[in-house]
């Protein structure tokens, strides 16, 4: 896992022991190793499905901006801000090998 901040060209990945629960409003996933539960709609959903396999946060930011009508700056920093929350939270991992 990264120590530091992360950067675009950072590979994440969902962590493997999460269960995740499709739901009409959104997605809910569980973390057994935290005992905890987070909700996520929308763009953090899409990024949810994202990152089944291992992706670059820049392929994120790519992606998401073909999908949405968003600017790059505010997409690459919201991405940013939202995967540094979920690796605080261990449900994803960092990965230092390209997809």
């Amino acid at each position: 896992m990264s120590t530091g901040a992360l950067t675009l060209d950072d590979v994440v990945v969902r962590a493997s022991e999460l269960v995740d629960i499709k739901i009409e409003e959104g997605q809910i996933i569980l973390s057994v190793q935290n005992g905890r539960y987070y909700g996520m709609t929308d763009i953090g959903q899409r990024i949810w499905q994202l990152i089944t396999s291992p992706i670059s946060i820049r392929a994120i930011c790519d992606t998401l901006l073909e999908e949405y009508d968003i600017v790059r700056p505010t997409c690459e920093s919201q991405v940013l801000k939202f995967v540094q929350e979920l690796s605080k939270e261990n449900i994803i991992e960092i990965r230092n090998d390209a997809p």
